[in-house]
């Protein structure tokens, strides 16, 4: 097992791939005008004719002489005969001895010709020779991104090929023993892994302007990955070598860099991100990439994207960096002391302030990225950051808007999901963070969320009622659904699992601390003198029913207590234990916001409804209905 070979600051390892990266040499190539979209031009390109290159017509009508019509006017009209003019439309030369063009609109036609009533001047309605474009003008500059009109001009001005910077080639090797290609028909066995990450940092390395070529996977074997190093070092102008920059036994991309070229640096101080590296090899900088796709994305982003920015600085305007936005954290974020950490966070406006939400912090959890709106940076020297602190969200998003975001926060349900997908559909946005129901109630209460979904049952026996009288006094209660918990357990039940006291003999997989299904689920220990101790899993906590259904499915748990539709997605079978109300508490106010209007519109609509009768589990009888409390 290596170690790393050091823990270098962010800022430093930037600094480094700056200067690496500044020393890559572009050459030209020659192209196509009409497919030189978005290319960089090599030098400056100049016109090899006019345009227009005739005297031309600029109206639809008759070429004449300026003279013939000197004396013409309302009381004088003339008269054009057929040897004084000829009939032209736009565009048309102008042929001798003619010299204007008289518009359709200011002409009569009578036996003799035309009759004109207006004077005209010397090429008036002409173009002349070189108007739009005179032979031997520049048309575009060196180092110009070429445009669609760019192109127009080109053509215009008869340059058929362009002379522009090669692209910027980037190679991407996966590798791993347990990798299999994402993109084809195969599904995966047991301890194989599907290479998504590659075709990511391609799209990410295209989506900077530069051409993403990916290899092929490259197994776990130090020859052949010392081989596909060689031949991409040689075709690329820098490579990313994916996963093998750890310390694992298969990790060979930090000993490949030394022995074939040099190592700047191996281990920096980011976290998720840690195992990135820096060398050339062949004159071509490679970045060792750590095969965690959360940790892959930031060290594109801190690192890759630097290279690339100062590979092309020379040459072009420097990459667009991300839009940021100022927020407030709607919790604590603790952090460590020793690497920079990114955040991610979820977004919305609540009362005029931008509220950010943390999510997963996990290295490997893809959707933490797909779901977030945005991320921040808390600097290695800072502890943590406390609830309500002002953090700089770098957006992943352009076209985020929190203004028309709806925000909730409380507990978790696949409807809240699939809501999500109908506010794209009235041009909003849904933004849905799963903290269980009392940490709804507690961030409406901070004034963090528009919403909180909840499902409490109180002492007396009904659902939400106690905990909004006890904590939030005046608000309102929007009923949505009532669904079915119970035990999501295999399919055919193998282990008989019927009752609470059943759980002291399987494998568990709880919910989160303040969720309401663990609140439901303490209840009924306590009712039915379950010795929680016992309960092997109790500890083992996720926070959304599918990810409960999930752990089932997968083996890594007998049981657990969820929704009946996350067990009807699964394909598990359910033992129901009772049916609640999921309801969507709010502040008065939000009932006249066109946000929460949409949200009643989606939730009491048919096409709702049957989607969810399709998964089964739930009843939408009194969806929509509002009860206010607080008098």
């Amino acid at each position: 097992m290596k170690l790393y070979l050091n823990n270098t600051p962010l800022d430093e390892a930037i600094e480094i791939t700056r200067e690496v990266c500044s020393k890559i040499v572009l050459e030209s190539e020659i192209v196509d005008t009409v497919d030189a979209l978005s290319r960089i031009t090599y030098k400056a390109h100049y016109a090899k004719i006019s345009s227009p290159h005739f005297t031309a017509a600029a109206m639809d009508g008759i070429a004449t002489r300026f003279e013939y019509t000197l004396n013409a006017d309302t009381n004088n009209p003339v008269t054009l005969r057929e040897d004084m003019f000829e009939v032209v439309d736009t565009g048309d030369p102008i042929n001798e001895p003619f010299d204007c063009v008289i518009m359709k609109e200011d002409l009569v036609e009578d036996s003799d010709g035309y009759v004109v009533r207006k004077s005209h001047v010397p090429y008036q309605n002409v173009r002349p020779i070189g108007e739009d474009i005179q032979f031997g003008e520049m048309i575009v500059p060196k180092k110009r991104k070429i445009t669609p009109l760019d192109i127009s001009s080109l053509l215009a001005s008869k340059i058929t090929k362009v002379e522009v910077y090669k692209n910027l080639k980037v190679g991407i090797i996966p590798t791993g023993d347990e990798i299999i290609d994402s993109s084809r028909d195969n599904i995966p066995s047991k301890g194989e892994l599907l290479d998504f990450n590659s075709w990511t940092f391609k799209a990410l390395v295209e989506s900077y302007g530069v051409q993403g070529i990916r290899y092929d996977v490259v197994k776990d074997n130090k020859d052949d990955l010392k081989a596909a190093v060689m031949k991409a070092t040689e075709e690329c102008d820098m490579v990313i070598l994916n996963a093998g920059s750890s310390k694992g036994r298969g990790d060979y991309a930090g000993s490949i860099i030394e022995d074939c070229g040099e190592k700047f640096f191996h281990g920096i101080s980011i976290k998720p991100g840690k195992p990135a590296s820096l060398g050339i090899i062949n004159d071509t900088p490679i970045f060792g990439v750590p095969g965690y796709p959360v940790s892959a994305f930031f060290v594109i982003e801190s690192l890759v994207k630097e290279g690339i920015n100062s590979a092309l600085n020379n040459i072009t305007n420097i990459i667009k960096k991300n839009p940021k936005i100022d927020a407030y954290l709607s919790r604590k974020v603790v952090s460590s002391l020793k690497n920079d950490e990114y955040i991610r966070v979820k977004l919305g406006k609540v009362d005029e302030k931008v509220i950010a939400i943390p999510v997963g912090k996990g290295a490997g959890t893809t959707m933490s990225l797909t779901n977030a709106d945005g991320y921040f940076i808390i600097p290695k020297d800072v502890e943590g950051l406390k609830a309500s602190s002002k953090v700089n969200i770098n957006l992943l998003r352009e076209d985020f808007n929190p203004d028309n975001t709806l925000v909730s926060i409380g507990s978790h349900d696949i409807a809240m999901d699939i809501i999500a997908d109908y506010f794209k559909d009235y041009g909003l946005n849904f933004s849905s963070t799963h903290t269980g129901s009392m940490g709804g109630i507690m961030a409406l209460k901070r004034g963090e969320t528009h919403i909180a979904p909840s499902h409490l049952l109180g002492e007396n026996g009904v659902y939400n009622i106690e905990y909004c009288e006890k904590y939030l006094g005046k608000c309102v209660i929007i009923k949505f659904l009532k669904r079915i918990q119970g035990f999501i357990v295999e399919k055919g039940n193998p282990l008989n699992i019927r009752d609470f006291k059943d759980l002291e003999r399987v494998n568990f997989v709880n919910r989160q601390k303040g969720s309401g299904t663990r609140m439901l689920l303490d209840y009924n220990i306590e009712k039915f003198d379950v010795n929680k101790s016992r309960i092997k899993g109790y500890d083992r906590e996720e926070i959304t029913h599918l990810s409960v259904a999930a752990q089932i499915k997968g083996g890594s748990a007998d049981c657990g207590l969820g929704v009946l539709a996350a067990a009807n997605m699964m394909g598990l079978d359910f033992i129901p234990v009772c049916s609640e109300d999921y309801d969507i508490i709010l502040n008065r106010e939000m009932l006249e916001d066109c946000r929460i209007k949409t949200f009643l519109e989606i939730i009491t609509s048919k096409d709702f409804k049957e989607r969810l009768n399709k998964i089964g589990g739930y009843d939408l009888t009194n969806a929509g209905e509002v009860v206010v409390l607080g008098g």
